[in-house]
């Protein structure tokens, strides 16, 4: 595990919120929410940050006004150097100071859609934090018809009560080269082929079961974000900015999900991903309609995203030091969400980094079992 420089501080001085303009007139419509997008769990904001370094080839350039002729709201100086921050992970350090919740827009409904706050830091680095709100627009399906099961959206009693306590921690989990080779050997050949995240996923899940002791009769589930963009036919259009994700589940027992190899999980993470076709995306729009939009199952779940493609955001300083999720869940869903993200460790390798969060006994035995799957030969940890 990375440690965050908890002790650090620096002062951030706060502007008023300023409303930029569109530079020629846009046009004036209502658009209607889809169905999918109608979902009382999907009404949250969700921080996102962007923390860039200091580049010499935009000298004098201000980030603020650089920002502020594309977009959203000038809000914040900040008098830290990329070292006060800490280490570049979720959560980040200092983020009520360094993200300003805008009175009157920790909402969704009649506030606006995204907030994009700059940060001015007065020594180094410019800092850019971008806030979403995921519930907007547009793909109606008539008649209604659900031709899948949708075990994501199961009426489950948490009868076993178990709800990850409060009493949490936060840990990060780094899968480099190595990590996913001893995985991916201990796979059958058909399954050799299988993607990193769909192995880390597999993985984490068998982990944290063990790790929660979900009682071994009870189902236990792992939901998957699912981008469906590029599924449908024709693909979305470009620009098209409303949920275009499913959540496909995959279910087990907690026993069969334990006593069975790695592979086991594997085959139920993979079937559940491919899952998710255009017929699916269709179903999950009807069963919106004809069930009222049901919320997903809670009791007994994980839920895990791939939250990739931040750390490619150039808006004129290069790469991001860091781009990606501001915490390590979701406020609605806080205890059972892990957002993967693209990572390079300190030896340069590439991977993935998995924040997990669970009390301080649980994380010790998610640990152990870790290490057991990758054979002691990884300091899983601590190897960033």
């Amino acid at each position: 595990m990375a440690s965050i420089n908890a002790g650090a501080t620096f002062k951030v001085s706060r502007k008023n919120p300023e409303l930029i303009r569109p530079a020629k007139p846009t046009p004036h419509e209502l658009r209607i929410l889809s169905d999918i997008d109608d979902q009382d769990g999907l009404r949250f904001q969700m921080p996102l940050i962007l923390i860039y370094r200091h580049s010499p080839s935009m000298e004098g350039r201000d980030p603020v006004r650089v920002i502020r002729d594309a977009v959203a709201e000038a809000l914040a100086d900040a008098d830290a150097t990329l070292q006060q921050l800490g280490t570049l992970l979720p959560p980040i350090q200092n983020l009520r100071e360094l993200l300003y919740d805008v009175p009157g827009v920790a909402g969704v409904i009649d506030c606006p859609l995204m907030l994009i706050q700059e940060n001015l830091p007065v020594v180094l680095n410019a800092l850019l934090s971008y806030q979403f709100g995921r519930d907007i627009s547009s793909v109606l399906v008539t008649p209604p018809r659900v031709t899948f099961r949708h075990t994501e959206h199961d009426i489950v009693i948490d009868t076993k009560r178990t709800t990850i306590p409060h009493d949490r921690m936060m840990r990060h989990f780094f899968f480099g080269p190595t990590e996913i080779s001893i995985l991916r050997q201990s796979l059958p050949p058909h399954l050799h082929s299988c993607s990193r995240f769909q192995i880390v996923t597999a993985c984490m899940w068998r982990c944290r079961t063990i790790a929660t002791l979900s009682h071994p009769n009870e189902d236990v589930r792992l939901l998957c974000v699912v981008n469906i963009r590029k599924r449908l036919n024709p693909p979305l259009r470009e620009g098209y900015y409303g949920n275009a994700i499913v959540y496909p589940a995959a279910v087990t027992t907690a026993e069969k999900l334990l006593e069975n190899p790695l592979h086991y999980a594997v085959e139920l993470v993979k079937k559940a991903i491919h899952e998710a076709t255009e017929e699916y995306v269709k179903s999950v729009v009807d069963l919106m309609v004809l069930r009222g939009r049901p919320n997903l199952t809670g009791a007994r779940t994980y839920l895990v995203s791939y939250a990739k493609g931040f750390e490619e955001v150039d808006v004129g300083w290069g790469k991001p030091a860091y781009g990606g999720v501001a915490r390590g869940g979701v406020d609605s869903f806080p205890r059972a969400v892990s957002y993967f993200m693209s990572f390079k460790n300190s030896k340069g390798e590439d991977g993935i980094m998995v924040p997990l969060c669970l009390p301080p006994k649980a994380m010790d035995v998610l640990i152990h079992e870790l290490q057991k799957m990758l054979l002691g030969r990884s300091s899983i940890a601590s190897a960033l």
